[in-house]
């Protein structure tokens, strides 16, 4: 994928939401797994970040390393997950999903095994790369979650998760035995929303598709000239999310973006009903 340098701030809520508890069914290893670690925003207008040099993700210490993708996804190298259908051809199409803020990488799995599940059954494929340890900088009680480049120091980490990306990206392409490179429905929720917010606003042509959720405006950013389709996903119950979500809608249908509008009930965490309205977006 090609660079550009970030034209502006990324742009989160000061306030993380709070863990949610439920059952979650849908990972068999995870069967009795309860607590769903919400997504996490940052606004640097609002909030004053963490004076401290850029951080980067802890290297060499085993007891830090993220453990094995449950099932059904398939670890890689890089630490991503994949999900892959048998029937997968050069034709699947493909999601990079970027999750939301969390206190540890088995937590940000447990969506992107709902979303994983969602993907293989109707034929998509989906690649869920981990954010680093140490980017969460504007809150001194977060900065050891696991999140995505927040300020505009940051742009280095951008590069090196570019960079982790297009190696995974090169490997799904190799295993689909498609011809050109992939362009992925880039799909990020919460903090991984603004995270996708920042990958577009540097370049949409890696992109066939865009989908936000429980995320927001990034107000500083400017947009790509070129229109994505794109889904924003938005829940009634996320307090500080859901007029940030009507705020980007209003802003990218001012400059022409086919957008497509989805609402639900219910609170910030990532849903099964989440990953279905994602699938069926794609399916149209």
């Amino acid at each position: 994928m090609g660079r550009k340098q970030d034209s502006a701030h990324e742009n989160s809520n000061p306030n993380p939401d709070a863990a949610a508890l439920k059952h979650l069914s849908v990972i068999r290893p995870l069967l009795l797994a309860l607590v769903m670690a919400a997504g996490c925003s940052h606004d640097p207008a609002r909030s004053s970040a963490v004076k401290a040099s850029p951080i980067e993700a802890p290297q060499g210490d085993a007891s830090l390393a993220p453990g094995p993708c449950p099932e059904p996804l398939e670890s890689l190298e890089s630490g991503s997950c994949l999900a892959m259908p048998e029937d997968a051809t050069a034709e699947t199409p493909v999601i990079v999903y970027l999750h939301g803020m969390t206190s540890s990488p088995e937590m940000a799995r447990i969506s992107a095994g709902i979303l994983g599940q969602a993907s293989v059954a109707n034929g998509i494929a989906m690649l869920a790369p981990l954010g680093a340890k140490g980017n969460c900088r504007w809150k001194p009680e977060v900065v050891e979650y696991w999140c995505w480049p927040g300020d505009v120091d940051q742009g280095e980490g951008v590069d090196r998760f570019l960079d982790v990306l297009d190696t995974d990206l090169r490997l799904v392409q190799r295993r689909l035995g498609q011809a050109h490179p992939i362009r992925p429905v880039l799909v990020g929720y919460s903090n991984g929303g603004f995270m996708a917010m920042r990958l577009v606003s540097r370049s949409a042509a890696p992109y066939s598709s865009l989908v936000i959720v429980h995320a927001g405006e990034p107000r500083a950013y400017s947009y790509p000239a070129s229109p994505l389709p794109t889904l924003l996903r938005t829940a009634t119950g996320d307090a500080w999310h859901f007029p940030t979500m009507e705020k980007l809608r209003d802003a990218l249908a001012a400059r022409d973006w086919p957008i497509t509008w989805s609402v639900r009930e219910g609170e910030h965490r990532f849903t099964e009903s989440d990953a279905e309205a994602i699938v069926d977006f794609l399916s149209r």
